[in-house]
């Protein structure tokens, strides 16, 4: 009777009994019902919830209305909205952006990810993740209702972060970290891990050493997203003490970019001069990033790691009107730039040895030539360090004559304590006695000529070390609020060296000790998805850190929507391997607007399915002018490698949709032989619940540069992780 009843049924009812949907909550169907056979049930719970309304039917085989009526809603086609269940804006802006990475849906939607999933991982959920994700991309694309509720997926990460199972506000880039991170750890082909060794670096060819890196890296992690998302870094750390180098390869799944240099209560670049023992050495001026109102130690510990000169050996002083007006040795000395008008020097001494500060005079008056200072053994005499001082006079003359100079014991400001050439001084006698020298004191020897020919004859080139050209690009950076930041800024403050702090630091092989060593990273391999996460928040002290009383950077980065190349910020290797495309497309941005303590997250996403930009606010959904989608409050960017010149991997040239996103349902499963089967593919028991709300429809109003500002009150905290 019931086949009889079926066969007449009209073709809306049979789309229907086909159209795998739950007739209880809209979700992808997993069984029949067994009496008619006309509905889908995604559980046995929701079939047993549903039978009082749907016995009457069933009983009689008559078409169910619900099915009828599901199946004449378009599919969603990843247009959907997501509710907010409580400060879970930062979720739902990462959501919608994953859900629109091309090679991500393509992936899970295939069915591929069944055959990697990894329920035997410790570091996993047991494939429950992954099966949740599915759940959630499949009513994304497939399902039929306008607004989803990504509840079930959030309990399911709450297993493994507790943090995000709260209504608290989090941080959206921590979220996908955690997220991504799981995923990964859910299917990864890798069974048993076996211990891999990093590859030492000790001076052999870059190239090959990432090989060995990478080789060890999937050894033990081997899946989509290490396949799809997952690019190299190559860190550089230099020893400030002894100058040793070490280079390592590390994986990274997503690029923090900084928008500013660091600010001036953290940190201050300070210019040095140094003056070299060997006077045929050129004097070099460095630039020196230290803490605000650092210590001296601190200054020269950096100070040495860049010029290969020990700490201990470096005499930082400070210069004006040719003399050294302070001596900044002191450990715990608080160094500012802001405190005198005076230079920096550093000089370099010897061990074991007085030094003396050597100045010129012409007359009674100091002249502005550089002070130099002069390692003097205890057992030099004065009539040696007349010999001395004369052979340094002429290494510092370039050319012509120069006359006879006197020697005198002077105090810093030039007046004469003793004259070094009166006949009551003893050639023979020690310089350190004469002076009265003692370890880590200073005396002043004056050089005193009778004209001023002889400083015109002083030919004294000082080199720029390229830490200065760095340290200019930066001031260079340090733009008023609110304007423009190109992503070149924000790539050349990424590889710009920074100092390792106390809670960071590096175990030296040479030293055999821990070490604040400096630290430059840089761009090896971009992976095919290309995660980009501007650090909009900054932190003063570690106070604000733990607080998350930091500032907000809201000026505006300017980044490409099409042909970004990232080429110029890879590392220039030497190789004749082919070479990936390096262009670039922008297919989704997460927002962050408010403040740093308060505030609010969305997203826009370009459709695979109509090529099409869409701006999504929890549960509304708007098409986006693509001329709008990267603002001031852009936060973490997707970016899409391009193949072959084409704009995505999902659409083509001409707007034309690919077999990735048809715009047709695909039937749900594909039996071997190349027929379809009736029934869906057998997957775990679904659990994504949709929110079944048929006044919620995609809105298609335009979106405009008015568009009301979030609600601050229900807001989601951005934390830098």
């Amino acid at each position: 009777y019931q086949r009889r009843v079926r066969e007449k049924l009209d073709e809306p009812t049979m789309a229907a009994a086909n159209a795998h949907q739950c007739v209880h909550c809209g979700k992808r169907g997993t069984q029949r019902c067994s009496g008619c056979h006309l509905v889908w049930y995604c559980s046995k719970d929701h079939q047993r919830t549903d039978w009082s309304v749907h016995k009457q039917a069933c009983k009689a085989g008559l078409p169910d209305d619900r099915a009828v009526a599901m199946v004449d809603r378009p599919q969603a086609l990843g247009k959907v909205g997501l509710r907010n269940n409580g400060n879970t804006c930062y979720m739902n802006s990462m959501l919608q952006c994953l859900s629109h990475t091309p090679p991500l849906v393509e992936y899970f939607l295939s069915g591929d990810w069944q055959a990697h999933l990894n329920r035997t991982n410790v570091l996993g959920s047991g494939g429950k993740l992954a099966e949740s994700f599915y759940e959630f991309l499949w009513a994304a694309w497939m399902g039929r209702n306008p607004v989803l509720s990504p509840r079930p997926l959030q309990m399911r990460v709450a297993q493994f972060a507790p943090e995000f199972g709260t209504f608290e506000q989090h941080d959206a880039h921590e979220f996908l970290t955690r997220l991504v991170d799981r995923l990964h750890e859910d299917l990864n082909r890798v069974v048993e891990k076996d211990l891999v060794e990093a590859p030492e670096w000790n001076g052999r060819p870059d190239l090959e050493v990432a090989n060995e890196a990478w080789d060890g890296h999937k050894k033990r992690n081997d899946s989509w997203v290490i396949d799809k998302m997952t690019g190299q870094l190559k860190s550089t750390v230099q020893c400030s003490a002894c100058g040793k180098v070490a280079v390592k390869f590390d994986p990274f799944s997503a690029l923090s970019l900084p928008l500013s240099p660091p600010a001036a209560s953290e940190s201050q670049q300070l210019l040095v001069t140094l003056v070299r023992q060997d006077l045929s050495q050129p004097v070099r001026r460095y630039s020196v990033q230290v803490p605000g109102c650092g210590s001296a130690r601190a200054f020269k510990d950096k100070l040495a790691g860049m010029c290969g000169i020990h700490t201990d050996r470096l005499l930082l002083c400070k210069v004006s009107k040719g003399t050294i007006v302070a001596q900044c040795n002191m450990g715990q000395m608080k160094i500012d730039s802001a405190e005198h008008e005076a230079a920096f020097h550093a000089y370099e001494t010897v061990e074991g040895s007085f030094n003396a500060v050597i100045v010129q005079r012409v007359g009674s008056e100091l002249t502005s030539d550089r002070p130099r200072v002069m390692s003097i053994s205890p057992d030099l005499t004065i009539a040696e360090f007349h010999a001395a001082l004369q052979h340094r006079s002429r290494e510092l003359a370039s050319a012509g004559e120069h006359g006879e100079c006197g020697v005198c014991w002077v105090q810093p400001s030039g007046k004469t304590l003793k004259d070094l050439g009166s006949e009551g001084t003893n050639p023979g006698h020690t310089v350190a006695s004469v002076l009265s020298m003692a370890e880590g004191k200073l005396r002043f020897v004056s050089m005193d000529w009778t004209t001023h020919d002889w400083a015109g004859c002083v030919d004294e080139v000082v080199v720029e070390d390229p830490s200065v050209q760095r340290a200019s690009s930066m001031q260079r950076l340090k733009r008023v609020k609110g304007s423009d930041i190109s992503m070149a800024d924000c790539f050349e403050l990424f590889e710009a060296a920074a100092q390792l702090d106390e809670f960071n630091t590096w175990y030296c092989p040479e030293c055999k000790q821990h070490v604040e060593a400096s630290q430059t990273l840089q761009v090896w391999s971009a992976p095919e998805v290309l995660v980009i996460h501007l650090k909009r928040f900054s932190f003063s002290n570690q106070f604000q850190a733990v607080f998350n009383m930091g500032s907000k950077i809201k000026a505006r980065v300017d980044c490409p929507l099409t042909k970004f190349d990232i080429g110029p910020y890879l590392v220039p290797r030497d190789s004749d391997e082919p070479c990936q495309s390096t262009e670039y497309d922008l297919f989704a941005v997460s927002n962050h607007h408010g403040t740093m303590r308060m505030g609010h997250y969305t997203a826009f996403a370009k459709s695979g399915h109509d090529n099409q930009w869409y701006f999504f606010d929890d549960d509304e959904v708007h098409p986006a002018d693509p001329a709008h989608v990267v603002t001031n409050d852009a936060y973490v960017l997707f970016y899409h490698r391009r193949e072959d010149g084409s704009v995505t991997d999902t659409c083509r040239e001409d707007g034309s949709v690919t077999d990735t996103c048809p715009d047709e349902e695909p039937p749900p499963s594909q039996c071997p032989d190349g027929a379809y089967s009736e029934d869906p593919p057998s997957s775990p028991e679904p659990e994504f619940h949709d929110a079944i709300e048929p006044s919620l429809q995609l809105k298609q109003e335009p979106y405009r540069d008015s568009h009301p500002d979030p609600n601050p009150n229900s807001a989601g905290m951005a934390h830098v992780g």
